[in-house]
């Protein structure tokens, strides 16, 4: 069993990982760090401040303290920051959303990036840039799900996506959801979801995991 640190800005992205982990009893040793105020701060600023940093560098300080082999960050505006953070921290540090764009932009199609998140917009962007060395994507909010979120209507923050989905398979050949926290969208579009599909829908929790494998080989 590998122990493992979740950093998380929000609940909502706890649950569906932590539904990924389950499909592996026993494999997964998983703490979380959950810091709901730290997804507010940004969200306020616009961007991630020093002072952002700052707390996260604590977070990640708590997971070198309980002894994770490998920290996965399912906050997305923190991804870009990554970098930075490796040079911190001896364990792999993995972002769910990073490892989710590089096998988007290894399908070499042209893609479509949702988020519903504001301040996830340029980062997402970038990070597919770089992973697809220099192709761009198509990175939109889908506007009214995280207000939908916020007011506890998940099953209208889901339609939403579906909807934005669906709109975007008409003229893309792959479509990515950004977050974590989207990913329970997926169950209302499996027409995506089959190892053939025309255009593949790419969600984080199962790119995560193949990370975290790669990251921590067996017998390590």
């Amino acid at each position: 069993m590998r122990r493992i640190a979740v950093i998380s800005v929000t609940l909502n992205a706890v649950t569906p990982m932590m539904r990924r982990f389950a499909q592996e009893p026993g494999a997964w040793a998983v703490t979380n760090l959950l810091d709901e105020a730290l997804q507010a701060e940004i969200a306020a600023e616009g961007r991630v401040t020093d002072r952002a940093m700052a707390q996260m560098g604590g977070l990640l300080g708590r997971a070198a303290a309980i002894r994770a082999e490998a920290v996965l960050l399912t906050c997305t505006v923190f991804s870009p920051s990554l970098p930075a953070l490796r040079q911190l921290f001896a364990m792999p540090l993995i972002g769910a959303d990073v490892a989710m764009l590089e096998q988007a932009a290894a399908l070499r199609r042209r893609t479509a990036i949702l988020c519903t998140f504001p301040a996830a917009l340029a980062g997402s962007a970038a990070m597919f840039e770089a992973a697809s060395g220099g192709m761009p994507a198509d990175v939109t909010l889908v506007e009214g799900a995280q207000a939908a979120m916020a007011a506890g209507d998940a099953a209208r923050h889901d339609a939403l996506i579906a909807e934005a989905v669906r709109a975007k398979a008409r003229t893309h050949q792959a479509v990515v959801l950004a977050q974590m926290s989207m990913a329970g969208a997926a169950a209302l579009l499996p027409e995506f979801l089959a190892p053939d599909a025309p255009v593949p829908l790419l969600t984080s929790p199962d790119c995560a995991v193949a990370a975290l494998r790669a990251a921590l080989p067996a017998g390590s």
